[in-house]
């Protein structure tokens, strides 16, 4: 299968690049190579000749259109973001251009070359994004497909409307799609502006460590290329049409993860100057606006964290991605089937990374149980025509 990746530079979209060169799918890499983006993060794949890089504006049509004529891609991984909240509120137009005017661009040049091609039955068009797009969870509760949207910042609101755009050019054009809604990444090639990153090269060269407000707020945390994983396999086996939400079942406080980070850290320089992580150089900030929560996802894989692990180093622990419940994104004809590397001194942060533990996606579409859903349950489509199928009676499940 060929690709075209988007955003493939970037941290997320450069996992999904290795992970599907090594696959054997062809990838075109298409890139703009801003701030966030770097070309070491896919070098490891840019020696195959399954690879292939187009450094392009996902807003300029005219090289979309170029680029999809020259490559006749099979699929489209749409990646390309602008995705941190605290730039997103101090520039807003930015991530409106992106985020809501790029991923219409791309949905249109993916529409006229799929009509062209003859509206192939093989085509897809997946759409990567975020659970932020859901607002703010409460001390219990998760999100599911079926939580409305309640966006709390530039960034999440951006995400919400190209989501929306992507759902529409199914309903209305019959677009081949497929949407994700993930929760916090975190690995290898991760820009250092995020919190685990931020936290490691601080910690490393005895700087404070910043934590938004009493560190009380839960995040889901998702390995990287667990998430990169996911995406493949549903690649492979998902229905157009369908939403997919993918989380880490990782949760913890980021005052916890700030202390586990410390005692990984401390573990692997111990005793070096300036490297041990103390809580006194903990710097509390004050919260941003209405910063969301993160949810649990509904399935029960082994219990991931981060910890300490091989010989004397350390790492962080990951049991591959958990794909929840499905939704369906529009009502069925009558009778159908219901970042660069965060490098540190003496390379401790990549050897914080590279030691790290990868386990098996376990989608949960697929086996049985009581927490397992099958590809029946808990899902609905949406039509502003026909409205919801009535939702499973299975609840969700809690949250800390």
């Amino acid at each position: 299968m060929k690709l075209l990746v988007t955003g493939g530079a970037g941290f997320i979209g450069s996992a999904v690049v290795r992970l599907a060169v090594a696959r054997g799918h062809r990838v075109v890499n298409l890139d703009a190579l801003t701030y966030a983006a770097c070309l070491e993060n896919v070098a490891e794949a840019a020696e195959s000749p399954l690879y292939a890089f187009e450094k392009a504006d996902i807003r300029d049509a005219a090289a979309l259109e170029r680029i999809f004529a020259a490559h006749a891609p099979d699929a489209v991984m749409h990646l390309a973001a602008e995705s941190h909240v605290d730039r997103s509120i101090d520039a807003p137009g930015d991530f409106i251009e992106t985020n809501v005017t790029g991923t219409y661009t791309v949905l249109q040049a993916a529409r006229r070359y799929w009509v062209q091609a003859g509206r192939s039955d093989g085509f897809r068009f997946h759409h990567i994004s975020t659970d932020e797009v859901y607002g703010t969870l409460g001390a219990t509760g998760l999100f599911t497909e079926e939580t409305p949207y309640a966006p709390n910042s530039p960034y999440s609101a951006s995400k919400a409307a190209s989501d929306h755009l992507v759902r529409v050019w199914h309903e209305t054009y019959g677009l081949p799609v497929v949407l994700f809604n993930c929760s916090n990444n975190y690995g290898p090639y991760q820009f250092p502006e995020k919190l685990i990153p931020v936290i490691i090269l601080n910690a490393i060269a005895g700087r404070p460590l910043p934590i938004y407000g009493d560190g009380s707020n839960v995040r889901d945390w998702l390995y990287v290329e667990d998430h990169a994983d996911a995406l493949l396999t549903v690649l492979e086996t998902g229905a157009p049409g369908w939403s997919y939400n993918i989380g880490g079942e990782n949760e913890r406080t980021n005052l916890e993860l700030v202390k586990t980070i410390c005692g990984i850290l401390n573990e692997l320089r111990p005793g070096a100057e300036g490297s041990p992580c103390r809580p006194d150089r903990l710097r509390r900030r004050p919260p941003r606006p209405r910063r969301a929560l993160r949810n649990r996802p509904v399935a029960d894989p082994p219990r991931a964290g981060l910890a300490p692990v091989g010989d004397g180093g350390g790492g962080a622990a990951a049991h591959g991605a958990v794909v929840s419940r499905q939704r369906a994104l529009v009502a069925p004809a009558a009778g159908a089937d219901r970042g660069r590397r965060a490098a540190g001194p003496g390379g401790v942060a990549w050897r914080f990374w590279s030691s790290a533990r990868r386990g098996r996606l376990r989608p949960s579409w697929r086996g049985s149980g009581a927490r397992r859903r099958s590809a029946s349950a808990g899902r609905r489509r949406i039509s502003p025509t026909r409205g919801p199928v009535p939702r499973s009676s299975a609840g969700p499940g809690r949250r800390r």
